[in-house]
């Protein structure tokens, strides 16, 4: 009769040893395959976001989106700035009272993001939403879009737009190469708090894969969460979108969370050191009005007036 010899307990640890070096080798492979076609798909909401605010602009003398609000002062009528970071939805209707809010001024720039959903050019609020991105939702708080004035929620948009309040016009007149939207911008206030996505990654003392940058000291120089911050999808005046593993790029090569300083202070940038880079940075874009202090979405409001139309300036 025919004996059947079994795995031996060596030949099994082999036999698991290799399979675990499989697992080892294969998953990365397949989360990184993965995190690609979401890269992909959040290229492509972009895009869809571009050539809705092309066909916006058709119909609106080549202006892009844009919500005029206005202010009280002294009697007079001023254009108004934004609430603190990440406070950019106070004027969105809950369910329960769809016309809450209406006839007071809508400080948010992403409301100028749902005139797009407002005028039908963008039917499904799922395109503001990035694949990568955590903590995210759809916005389903309203049954009639036409009647909110924003999105309900941080979470209900994980993408930041080109300020266009002040007296700041984005048309055709700008450069195509000028950044006008992206992932979202790391400084949001949601972001933030001791188990914030920033505090977390910024603890491990972050460096950007060009060793010659070294650390990056201040959260307006990061990545966006969105890709576990590795780079963001960029979304540029000409229609094309672009992933970029650094937030320094547009017409002038600067960074395109904050404003860019004043053009009598501009230097060249050496793009291979990040100091000279966030030279160009006017680092007051994400301050405390007095006292100085990084922002952590406490009250703090700032000019929506860039120094120059080449300026990108993606607030949250």
């Amino acid at each position: 009769m025919k004996r059947y010899k079994g795995f031996t307990l060596v030949e099994l640890l082999v036999v698991i040893t290799i399979i675990g070096m499989l697992i080892g080798i294969l998953v990365p492979a397949v989360l990184g395959a993965l995190e690609l076609a979401r890269q992909a798909a959040c290229a492509n909401n972009l895009s869809q976001i571009g050539k809705a605010c092309q066909a916006y602009a058709a119909s609106h003398n080549q202006a892009w989106p844009k919500i005029w609000t206005t202010t009280t002062a002294a009697g007079a009528q001023q254009p108004t700035q934004w609430d603190y970071i990440g406070n950019t939805r106070s004027g969105q209707a809950p369910p329960a009272d769809p016309d809450k809010g209406q006839g007071t001024p809508v400080e948010s720039n992403t409301a100028n993001l749902w005139l797009l959903i407002k005028s039908g050019l963008c039917e499904n609020p799922a395109v503001f939403i990035c694949p990568s991105a955590a903590g995210v939702a759809v916005d389903q708080g309203v049954s009639d879009y036409t009647r909110a004035r924003d999105f309900g929620d941080p979470t209900n948009v994980s993408y930041s737009y080109q300020n266009v309040f002040g007296t700041y016009k984005l048309s055709s007149a700008a450069s195509p190469q000028l950044a006008v939207a992206a992932d979202a911008n790391p400084c949001r206030s949601d972001f933030q708090g001791s188990s914030g996505a920033i505090q977390v990654y910024m603890a491990s003392t972050p460096k950007y894969e060009n060793s010659d940058w070294g650390t990056i000291k201040d959260e307006h120089n990061l990545n966006s969460p969105n890709h576990k911050f590795k780079g963001q999808n960029v979304l540029y005046l000409d229609g094309h979108v672009s992933f970029k593993t650094d937030p320094f790029c547009g017409v002038k090569y600067d960074n395109i969370w904050t404003k860019s300083v004043a053009a009598a202070q501009w230097k060249d940038p050496d793009v291979t050191k990040i100091d000279m880079l966030e030279a160009n940075s006017d680092i007051n874009t994400y301050r405390f009005a007095a006292g100085g202090g990084a922002n952590q979405g406490n009250g703090n409001k700032e000019s929506l007036d860039p120094s120059n139309r080449e300026d990108s300036f993606l607030v949250p």
